[in-house]
């Protein structure tokens, strides 16, 4: 669907569940903000190719919304035809969770919801998601780096908004450097669960160190935003894709530990599982390196794959460097792992103790 054709439907579906909500009898308080107004700086943050992003929410994806409030967002992206799972914490929210649930009842809606605490050792539910949104929460969390690392691993697309500020409390200037100003209990709005105040520089490199690429970023409000003033509030929406590139597959067996970097040194032999709901790719790509102490020991090595009895193409390399290995998948895949073998790996040494095959900058299913 059109990005345009997405926004209108929003202002509708709004006004349906406000509708919706002055029906119900509640003996708590609904969150007192528009969520679904986030599509309006949707809208103006995605230019170009990059507003065809939102139609991979259909019928047969998995969506994850982070910190939903009443669901309003939620709700919105399953009338896509979405699976769409909501994750907030009864603790932070609004109204303890009770307004997501009362809705998702008298919906009769099949968003999946959890109550967890991202701020904390958390996990998310199994699977890979194509788009995430972590809107409006980034700066309420005690740890922020860490959420956002451990979302990469599962998430391709995300949408992140928080509040960034140009200048401290005391006039020191915020926006030249990566600075982030953490607020005191009474401090914005005398809300004891706002943390972190990033400048844009700040909020760049958290992201970026916290293994995403930076697809687009746009600011609304103040410029000459503070982190502490109601009335001086800028707020930034970036979509971010994942660099990990290994979030749509199972890595199973031979496979090191990522770097910071994300690539991962592979042993001699090395799988991967598809899960189910990805069993429509039509491809699997792989971005790798060949090592030049790999070509120095054996002249050439060979990449073989299969998947249960089917056989890919091999590729030889005789020199060292980066590479693409793109293959087409069987058209009916079964429960059957993506199965690598290196022609020749580099033995375990004194210096280091693994069998070394190559290095994988991404490996992902294409659909």
């Amino acid at each position: 669907m059109r990005l345009t054709e997405m926004r209108a439907r929003a202002v509708e579906f709004q006004r349906e569940l406000e509708h919706t909500k002055s029906q119900l009898n509640v003996d708590f308080p609904w969150y007192s903000y528009n969520s679904l107004s986030n599509i309006d700086h949707i809208d103006q943050l995605l230019t170009g190719e990059l507003r065809s992003i939102l139609d991979l929410i259909g019928k047969g994806s998995r969506v994850l919304d982070i910190g939903p409030a009443d669901g309003d967002w939620s709700f919105f992206l399953e009338s896509f035809g979405a699976k769409v799972f909501a994750v907030d914490h009864a603790l932070t929210n609004a109204n303890e969770m009770r307004g997501i649930r009362a809705l998702k009842a008298h919906l009769h809606s099949s968003v999946e919801i959890s109550d967890t605490d991202v701020d904390n050792n958390f996990r998310l539910p199994d699977g890979q998601f194509e788009v995430a949104f972590f809107l409006g929460i980034l700066y309420h969390l005690k740890n922020p780096f860490y959420a956002l690392e451990k979302l990469t691993r599962q998430v391709k697309y995300l949408f992140v908004s928080t509040r960034v500020a140009r200048v401290s409390p005391s006039g020191l200037p915020l926006d030249a450097d990566a600075l982030a100003y953490l607020l005191g209990t009474h401090e914005l709005n005398q809300d004891r669960s706002n943390y972190w105040i990033f400048s844009e520089l700040a909020l760049r490199r958290l992201v970026e160190r916290a293994g995403w690429q930076v697809l687009a970023f746009k600011t609304y409000g103040s410029q000459q935003s503070d982190t502490n003033s109601l009335d001086r509030d800028e707020r930034a929406f970036l979509l971010l894709r994942s660099a990990y590139r290994m979030n749509n597959l199972n890595l199973l067996e031979g496979w090191y530990d990522a770097d910071g970097q994300s690539w991962r040194w592979t042993a001699g032999q090395f799988s991967a599982g598809i899960p189910a709901e990805s069993r429509q790719a039509k491809k699997i790509a792989l971005e790798l390196y060949i090592p030049p102490l790999l070509i120095q020991k054996f002249g050439s090595v060979t990449l073989s794959a299969t998947i249960g009895d089917h056989p890919f193409e091999p590729l030889t390399f005789n020199v060292e460097g980066e590479y693409e290995y793109v293959r087409a998948l069987p058209a009916a895949l079964a429960n059957q792992p993506l199965c690598f073998r290196l022609s020749d790996a580099i033995a375990p040494s004194e210096a280091d103790d693994r069998e070394l095959g190559l290095i994988v900058a991404s490996i992902q299913l294409l659909f």
